[in-house]
């Protein structure tokens, strides 16, 4: 796929022994899974192997969305420095209020993305450090919410790309431009299952409230 590097890989005529499969019950966030520890944990001695990977996760997908925001805020610095405004008064884009508006909001969002991600690792970590000292259990909801609160990063850095590409002038459009690179990027991301924020929400009430998350089989 463009943007994601994703393909597709076949085995053909081998045998997976079972001790080499791992069964994704539950996105591998049920809690009673992870009572005794897992092959990992027993194997490292590390809680970080846990297996709670819907966080993490989700941190991969993320990652590559904030450098493309982080990119094309580089990209639409030089455009206004660099081009004029289409209507008088006829001034650098730089100096026009406009262009730093949106160059100060996508600045703001890249910043609160980077963050929030930040943070998302570290309440990841904090979890396992619990599990290690006192068996402390990661929830299910947990594990939802941390995902969830992952995805408005990716979200704000989305806004922060797709803000800019609509500011920058129509020249941004041509096939293979930079700015184009980055928003087919952040597309990319959008249109990924697990980022569709909007499907967790219920879940994450759901989660909250005690009940069944069917959506997830859990």
């Amino acid at each position: 796929m463009r943007a994601s590097g994703s393909n597709s890989a076949e085995i053909k005529d081998a045998f997976i022994p079972r001790y080499y499969a791992v069964p994704m019950q539950g996105l591998f966030t049920r809690a009673e899974d992870m009572i005794n520890g897992t092959p990992g944990t027993r194997l490292h001695g590390n809680p970080m192997y846990l297996g709670r990977v819907a966080g993490p996760y989700h941190m991969s997908l993320i990652t590559p969305v904030i450098g493309a925001a982080k990119a094309a805020l580089d990209e639409y610095q030089e455009i206004i420095r660099t081009k004029k405004t289409t209507f008088p008064p006829i001034v650098p884009r730089a100096e026009h209020e406009d262009f730093q508006r949106a160059f100060g909001q996508a600045t703001i969002l890249a910043d609160a993305a980077e963050n929030l991600m930040i943070r998302g690792g570290e309440v990841y970590m904090d979890m396992c450090q619990r599990w290690a000292a006192d068996g402390t259990l990661i929830s299910a909801e947990q594990n939802l919410r941390l995902w969830a609160m992952l995805q408005q990063a990716g979200r704000m850095a989305c806004d922060a790309v797709e803000l800019l590409f609509k500011t920058a002038g129509t020249s941004v459009t041509r096939k293979g431009s930079r700015m184009e690179r980055y928003l087919r990027d952040t597309q990319m991301y959008r249109v990924h299952p697990s980022a569709n924020f909007e499907n967790f929400w219920a879940p994450v009430g759901r989660a909250r409230l005690g009940l069944p998350i069917r959506h997830f089989n859990f």
